[in-house]
This record gives C-alpha cells, structure tokens and sequence, in this order.
C-alpha cells in the first residue's frame, strides 16, 4: 500500500510540475521564477512566435517632403513610392532577407524592430548621377503598418524622413 502511495503521489507532483511550466512544453524558452523566459529570436507568452515573422511580407509607402542637405544646397528627394519585401533568412532568427527597389540585402531585427542594412542606388539628377544610400529602422504599429524612420544619405549628408509602411 506504501508503493502505491508513493506512486501516486509522484504522479501528481509530476502533473503539478508539468501544469505549472509556463513555457508550456516549447523548446523555445526557459522557466524562471514562473515566467516563459524565451531565448534570441521568439516572443510570446509560451515563446512560441518567431519575432521577425511579423515583418514577413511586401511594404508599401510613399516617400515625401523630405530634405537632404548637400555641399551645394538643400535636395529635396523626390515624392516616389517605397516597397520593401521582407522573407524569411537561413542564416538564423535575427535576420531576414531584404528585397529594396532592385537591391537584395540580408537585414537584422535587433530589440524587435527591423533594421534595414545601407542600399545603394544610383539616380539621374540634374548635376548628373548621384548615389543615394538608404537605411533606416523600422517598428510594427498594428498587424498591417510600420512607422520607418528612413536614412537618406546623398552626398556624405543624411537626412531622417518618416515612412509609413502598409502591409500588403
């Protein structure tokens, strides 16, 4: 009767114990104090969200009323459209793979914002081609908008312009 006793009695201390794991079985975290503890890359109360797959998918914007500063005056950067595709990247959870107008870049997601790594593209101005760099950071405000704030650098000067990004 005093096996059985201590049989049961270990089957409801495990039961307990497994009902009181907060990272609820997910390899992705680590129980502490009661609390999912998620290791780089995961989010959620269980650990269970990868956090870059939020910004997974094609962004659109509209860049406008912006300046930049160069040695021969103030350039202001054309009103043109801004699509950013965003997929996933192998090379581990804190990156994804960029596609920026008809540049590909691998980007980084650092304290869960989208770090867009510097894009160069060359454009027909005036005083003849300019190289212009973008880069910038982004953050999710719903499930279908980011707020950017894009870098532009023309020139060896940048300039911060705000971008609202539209998930398609």
């Amino acid at each position: 009767m005093k096996k059985i006793a201590i049989l049961f009695t270990a089957l409801i201390f495990t039961v307990i114990s497994c009902k009181d794991d907060p990272c609820d079985g997910v390899v992705n975290g680590t129980e502490v104090d009661g609390t999912c503890v998620c290791i780089d890359g995961y989010e959620g109360t269980t650990c269970e969200t990868e956090i870059r797959a939020k910004f997974y998918g094609t962004w659109l914007g509209q860049l406008s009323g912006c300046e930049v500063q160069t040695p021969i005056g103030p350039y202001e950067i054309p009103t043109f459209p801004i699509e950013i595709i965003i997929s996933e990247s192998a090379t581990d959870l804190l990156t994804v793979d960029v596609t920026f107008g008809m540049n590909q870049t691998t980007s980084t997601i650092v304290d869960g914002d989208f770090v867009l790594a510097p894009v160069t593209e060359t454009i027909e101005t005036p005083i003849g081609e300019v190289a212009l760099t973008y880069a910038g950071t982004g953050m999710i405000i719903s499930d279908d908008s980011m707020n950017m704030d894009l870098e532009i650098t023309v020139l060896g000067n940048t300039s911060v312009c705000p971008l609202t990004m539209t998930k398609q």
